[in-house]
C-alpha cells in the first residue's frame, strides 16, 4: 500500500521511468499464470495503473472498463476546457482548404499548407478532433460486446493517445492564442497531457493489447482445434 502511494505521488511529479526506478515497481510479466478471473475492478484505481500494472488484470472486464472510464473522464476534463470553435472560423478554415485543393490555389502550395497547418484555427479544430478520437473508442470499450471488438477499440484509443506531437502542437498553439489556460493555471490531472497521454497509450499496448494477443490462439490454431 505504501509503495503504491509513493508511486502515485511520484508519477504526478516525474516521468514514469524515473518513478519505476525509484520505487522498484515492475510490470507484471504477460506469461504469469492467470489467477482468479473474478473482476477486480476495485484494484484498478484509475488510469495510472497503465503505467505500472501491478493492480491491473488485463483479463478482468471490470478492470478494463474501470481504466477506460478513468481515461475518458481525464480526457473529457481537458476537452471541456477547450472552447468551441466558432462557425465563422470553421467556414473560413474550410474555404482556405478548398482554395489550396484547387489547381491554382497558391503560388507556393507547400508554404501555404504549412501556414495553414500551423494556424490557430487549424490547430483548434485538430485538438477537438483528436480528443474526440480518444474519447470515442474509450466509450466503445465501456459498451458490452465481444472481447475482440473491445480490443479493436483499445487499439484505436492507443493510436489516438500516441499522437503526442499533434497534441503538443495544438495545445501550445492554443495557449499562445490564449484559447487555453497556461499550464500552471490548469488542474493537475491535465498538466502536460502531451506527456501522459503518450504514456497511457504505451500502457495500453504493453498491458492490454500485447497480453491479449499473446494469449489469444491464432486463427489457424482455432480452426485446426475445431
Amino acid at each position: 500500500m505504501l509503495q503504491r502511494l509513493l508511486t502515485l505521488t511520484c508519477l504526478r511529479l516525474f516521468p514514469a521511468a524515473l518513478c519505476v526506478a525509484a520505487t522498484g515497481v515492475q510490470a507484471q510479466p504477460a506469461d504469469v499464470p492467470p489467477g482468479s478471473l473474478e473482476s477486480s475492478a476495485r484494484a484498478a484505481t484509475g488510469a495510472w495503473v497503465l503505467l505500472h500494472s501491478d493492480e491491473f488484470d488485463w483479463r478482468s472486464r471490470g478492470d478494463r472498463v474501470s481504466v477506460a472510464r478513468a481515461l475518458a473522464q481525464r480526457v473529457a476534463l481537458l476537452k471541456d476546457r477547450v472552447p468551441s470553435q466558432g462557425l465563422d472560423e470553421q467556414a473560413r478554415l474550410e474555404r482556405r482548404e478548398a482554395r489550396l485543393a484547387s489547381p491554382d490555389g497558391a503560388r507556393d502550395p507547400l508554404q501555404a499548407r504549412s501556414r495553414l497547418y500551423l494556424s490557430t484555427s487549424y490547430q483548434h479544430r485538430a485538438l477537438l478532433r483528436l480528443l474526440e478520437d480518444i474519447l470515442e473508442p474509450l466509450r466503445c470499450i465501456q459498451e458490452p460486446g465481444p472481447v475482440r471488438a473491445e480490443m479493436a477499440c483499445w487499439s484505436a484509443a492507443a493510436a489516438a493517445l500516441l499522437q503526442e506531437d499533434q497534441l503538443a502542437l495544438a495545445i501550445s498553439t492554443l495557449r499562445r492564442a490564449r484559447r487555453l489556460p497556461r499550464q500552471w493555471e490548469t488542474a493537475m490531472i491535465n498538466r502536460d497531457p502531451e506527456v501522459w497521454y503518450g504514456q497511457f497509450g504505451r500502457g495500453i499496448l504493453a498491458y492490454v493489447l500485447t497480453p491479449y494477443l499473446s494469449a489469444a490462439p491464432a486463427p489457424e490454431e482455432r480452426s485446426s482445434a475445431s
